[in-house]
């Protein structure tokens, strides 16, 4: 990125490839050398977050303008100019988007908002359908900052934000498990550990880190 700072990155599931975001609204896809094969104006406004499919075929783009898109990579490599289209736009928050996370294994799309909801999203284009919205849940109090699904257990899905507070969903019954509270700031970060399902870490505006057991 040019003249700007990046906002937002992540690796392909397999490594082969990445992409990153800035504040400028454009999206930069790289190589695993490091070298800029495509770059895409993807919103007006910041790129708050991206995530990419199970597949590594698609990914989707979390902005301040309010919305999430959802990109076919194959469909933008190949397109010579700077303002292609996506497969679907996503609207339905009523302010700026912070996070989205493609759900491990399915065509399942979480993501989270000043609006202090989280909503869960089938991105998947299909013919004549106006509402890709799954569910909404108003857990938070406040601005959700990130979302994050378990990636080995599949129902559970977690999201942290501006009322201090990290909240535990099991979506096989759109059911609050667990408020988890020792954070005394913003909880401005979450991970699950890869290899233990019930443990996550998580990052505090105060410097602090959390170290969680479900």
């Amino acid at each position: 990125h040019t003249n700007t700072a990046v906002q937002s990155m992540v690796w392909a599931r397999e490594g082969d490839f990445m992409l990153t975001g800035s504040p400028d609204g454009w999206v930069t896809v790289w190589q695993s050398s490091m070298v800029s094969v495509k770059e895409q104006k993807c919103h007006d406004d910041s790129v708050q977050q991206i995530s990419i499919s199970p597949t590594d075929s698609k990914f989707a783009t979390a902005s301040a303008d309010g919305s999430l898109k959802i990109w076919d990579l194959e469909t933008i490599t190949m397109d010579t100019g700077a303002e292609g289209s996506p497969e679907l736009v996503l609207s339905g928050h009523g302010n700026k988007v912070n996070c989205c996370d493609w759900h491990p294994q399915y065509s399942l799309l979480a993501s989270g908002s000043n609006d202090k909801l989280v909503k869960l999203w089938d991105p998947r284009v299909s013919d004549g359908r106006q509402n890709h919205c799954l569910n909404n849940l108003l857990w938070h109090r406040n601005t959700v900052l990130k979302v994050k699904w378990n990636p080995r257990i599949g129902h559970q899905l977690l999201s942290c934000g501006k009322d201090y507070t990290i909240k535990l969903t099991d979506i096989r019954m759109m059911q609050e498990l667990y408020t988890f509270d020792g954070h005394k700031r913003d909880v401005t970060c979450i991970d699950w550990h890869p290899c233990h399902p019930d443990l996550f870490v998580s990052g505090c505006a105060d410097g602090g880190i959390g170290y969680w057991i479900v």
